[in-house]
């Protein structure tokens, strides 16, 4: 219902767990906005120093990657956009894999089951997707700013949720968990402030073990665009800029940005919904 209490407890208290954990995020509750990734841009090209996150409880223009909406009923998803500012020389191409990575510990902290990870920037739970990361840039007169855009699944019981979404994602009540917003929002930020410190110190290639730990399809046959021209060959991971290594027909490629799905006679079979 738009207008309702966000579903996350309140700021004050959110507030309050993150900084007896160090974590330095201002975090605002909203109940429905636009979108928090817009509201965020604005902020950044107003001179908004690095550290604002804007927790919605419901989003009516939320989008991910390539322009796709990201649509949930009010109170059953996490979706917040986080400000950053980083201060170093490293890719930001590979901070939605770092930021996917944090999103996996975050869920598994809070009691949730084990996740993996989709490049570049889906988490997956058996196959199918629970949380999908959006990662946007710009240049203030500040310097660059980042947003990073995160969406989960929390609360689906109860709720009527379309088929075709239902086929190949999942949230984290049908996989068992029984937590709650707030404590999720609490391991989720957290995990993302360690992660988004040892990138800025350390870059991607300190975490890339840790990542590929987790990937999906590694050693299976995938496809990385479509229509006439998409690359097709083995997965062998990703390098230390984030880019998927794929082996093909012509030898070994990096891509650098794409949408990756199952190849040709390859094993991976896309995830059916459960009777």
């Amino acid at each position: 219902m738009p207008g309702r209490a966000p579903a996350w407890g309140s700021a004050q208290a959110l507030g309050q767990e993150l900084a007896s954990r160090r974590v330095p995020w201002r975090v605002r509750l909203l109940a429905q906005v636009g979108s928090t990734q817009d509201l965020i841009l604005a902020a950044a090209r107003q001179g908004e120093p690095e550290g604002l996150c804007l927790l919605a409880d419901q989003q009516v223009h939320g989008r991910g990657r390539a322009g796709r909406s990201w649509q949930a009923p009010p109170g059953t998803a996490l979706m917040l956009s986080l400000l950053l500012r980083p201060a170093g020389s490293h890719p930001i191409a590979s901070l939605p894999l770092v930021v996917g990575l944090a999103i996996a510990r975050g869920i598994e902290a809070a009691g949730g089951p084990q996740v993996g990870l989709k490049w570049p920037n889906d988490c997956l739970i058996g196959g199918r997707k629970v949380a999908g990361v959006l990662v946007e840039s710009l240049w203030t007169e500040e310097g660059q700013a980042v947003a990073v855009g995160v969406g989960c699944n929390l609360f689906w019981d109860g709720f009527l949720i379309d088929e075709a979404l239902a086929q190949g994602a999942t949230a984290l009540d049908r996989e068992g968990w029984r937590g709650s917003g707030s404590s999720l929002a609490a391991e989720v930020l957290a995990s993302l402030n360690d992660h988004y410190r040892s990138w800025s110190e350390l870059g991607f290639p300190a975490l890339r073990p840790s990542w590929l730990a987790r990937a999906e399809w590694i050693g299976e046959v995938v496809q990385v665009g479509s229509g006439t021209a998409p690359v097709v060959g083995r997965m062998d991971g990703v390098d230390d800029e984030g880019r998927l290594l794929i082996s093909g027909p012509d030898g070994p490629v990096a891509i650098a940005a794409g949408d990756l799905s199952p190849g040709p006679n390859s094993s991976v079979r896309p995830a059916r919904r459960r009777g």
